[in-house]
């Protein structure tokens, strides 16, 4: 399976421990991804990274 968490052109995998999807019945109560910690390390070292501001990897919850 292809791990995959995209903003723009950059791809901050996932950090499984910390994404959740819960659901009652048909309805989806909880969803979280969280970005891999050091995959955000990574790219925060490269000069061109347009997310530098950020101070943890990004999350996504709906």
């Amino acid at each position: 399976m292809k791990q995959e968490f995209l903003i723009g052109q950059n791809n901050f995998y996932l950090e499984k421990s910390k994404c959740v999807i819960e659901y009652d019945k048909n309805k989806v109560i909880d969803f979280t991804f969280v970005g891999n910690n050091e995959r955000f390390e990574t790219l925060e070292q490269t000069d061109d990274f347009e997310f530098k501001d950020f101070i943890y990897p990004p999350e996504l919850y709906i």
